[in-house]
């Protein structure tokens, strides 16, 4: 997933639930290359806060 930082704030984070159980979750390149590993608790995972008008993509994989 890609998201994106279009607040007014410096910096924000975000917490996103998603359906099934997380197995892997890492911050990826544009090629869609791990480069580091997001913090997850198995249903939800915690982006680290990102700056204003900027990018991060995750690439996360979940099981039924």
């Amino acid at each position: 997933m890609r998201l994106y930082n279009g607040l007014d704030h410096e910096a924000a984070g975000a917490t996103i639930r998603v359906p099934g159980t997380i197995e892997h979750a890492s911050y990826v390149d544009l090629l869609e290359r791990d480069s580091a590993p997001v913090a997850h608790d198995g249903a939800t995972i915690t982006v680290d806060p990102i700056g204003h008008c900027k990018f991060v993509s995750v690439y996360v994989e979940i099981t039924a």
